[in-house]
């Protein structure tokens, strides 16, 4: 299976010049913790996440150090957590470092890319373009929702068993797909894993 077989398609994203408050109303209506940032055309330019938010003037919650601890700060970085907490547009504080999959990336290589960067969810990117983002809940439901025609053997996320498969047209013949191969190596770095 790769990023393709799992990825959400329809992404809601933002823009650079997207306020604070609207991307925080989008996230809370489409029960997100991150948004993909594109530019004008299409191409992801950086993520926001909610943890991206949580250091804010406006809430009282922008970092605060001892004095004699900033005197042994660089400049640049008391300047970028300024800007940050009181940031309006995403453009000014979006992560812009983007670690991204290609479609047909392997789930091994997506959950290898989470885990090495410590990230939830992963922008998937052809030709320069935003065509899908995999979340860790993208591959939890791949576990739960997991159904295989009793006819053709093909594979089908849903709820519920499909009524009919679209493959062999074979109505009432899905049943509970078996569990994934288990794992024996880490995808990373390739160490065995203890059982």
């Amino acid at each position: 299976m790769n990023a393709a077989d799992v990825m959400t398609r329809k992404v809601i994203s933002v823009t650079p010049e997207t306020t604070i408050a609207d991307a925080a109303r989008l996230m809370l209506k489409h029960r997100v913790d991150g948004l993909p940032v594109v530019d004008a055309g299409g191409t992801v330019v950086g993520v926001v996440t909610e943890g991206d938010l949580l250091r804010r003037a406006e809430t009282g919650t922008e970092r605060r150090h001892p004095r004699w601890l900033e005197l042994l700060f660089t400049p640049g970085r008391l300047a970028e957590e300024y800007a940050q907490a009181n940031a309006r547009k995403i453009g000014m504080m979006m992560s812009a470092d983007i670690v991204a999959v290609a479609p047909q990336e392997p789930l091994a290589g997506v959950v290898g890319l989470m885990e090495r960067h410590h990230i939830k969810r992963l922008p998937v990117i052809e030709d320069g373009r935003l065509v899908g983002i995999v979340s860790r809940a993208d591959l939890v439901r791949e576990l739960a929702y997991r159904w295989r025609c009793r006819r053709c053997g093909n594979l089908l996320r849903a709820r519920r068993p499909p009524s009919g498969c679209p493959r062999c047209g074979a109505s009432n013949s899905f049943e509970e797909a078996p569990p994934l191969p288990a794992v024996s190596a880490c995808p990373t770095c390739g160490r065995a894993l203890d059982r």
